[in-house]
């Protein structure tokens, strides 16, 4: 079992990534990642969006919210929930070891994905890097993503900052505002601004 711990923000936002979001992400960063299309299942919780259980390729993943850390506004049209979580993750056939019989036969949500990334790295100094951002232990990875929900067209964009816990929130309000400050035609609401186990409680089946 793997287990890690983050710092996030997300908005969900109905219809296709406009051209201009875009352009807009490819243009942050050379070094972007442009993922295969893949399904994830998610476990249909609909009274709980602190909890998520998700399949993805053959493993399971578990995210719990550890702590809401408040409204950030990186822009001047940008506000968002900033949450850490906990994320556990294992072997699909560990499963039924971790998982009860009762919680596994509920109904799962598919959501398609198709994402891009961009991980920055953070130095000691809490100065950026663009390039080999995989050999810092701070950091931060940003996701433009088209959804597909129940036939259904949506895209996000997120940010999720990884490394010492005591500098998690750091790095994603130094990321967040690199990124995104003074973009007077990027808009991101707080009603837009929900975690995945909070979006499929309002839009699953």
């Amino acid at each position: 079992m793997f287990i890690t711990t983050s710092a996030e923000i997300r908005w969900f936002i109905k219809g296709k990534i406009p051209t201009s979001v875009f352009d807009w992400f490819i243009g942050l960063n050379d070094n972007y990642v442009n993922q295969a299309k893949r399904t994830d299942y998610y476990l249909l919780l609909k009274s709980d969006d602190s909890l998520g259980i998700k399949l993805r390729e053959g493993k399971v993943e578990i995210k719990q919210l550890n702590q809401f850390i408040g409204n950030i506004s990186p822009g001047k049209n940008i506000n968002g929930n900033a949450e850490t979580w906990n994320k556990w993750s294992f072997e699909l056939d560990q499963a039924k070891n971790i998982l009860s019989k009762d919680l596994l036969n509920n109904k799962w949500q598919a959501i398609t994905k198709n994402r891009i990334l961009v991980n920055y790295g953070i130095t000691e100094e809490n100065i950026v890097s663009q390039k080999k951002p995989i050999s810092y232990q701070n950091g931060c990875i940003t996701e433009l993503t088209s959804i597909n929900l129940n036939n259904e067209d949506w895209w996000s964009f997120g940010l999720e900052a990884y490394g010492e816990e005591n500098r998690q929130k750091d790095n994603l309000v130094l990321i967040s505002h690199l990124i995104l400050n003074d973009k007077g035609n990027i808009r991101f609401s707080l009603n837009e601004s929900l975690s995945y186990p909070g979006f499929i409680k309002l839009f699953g089946n």
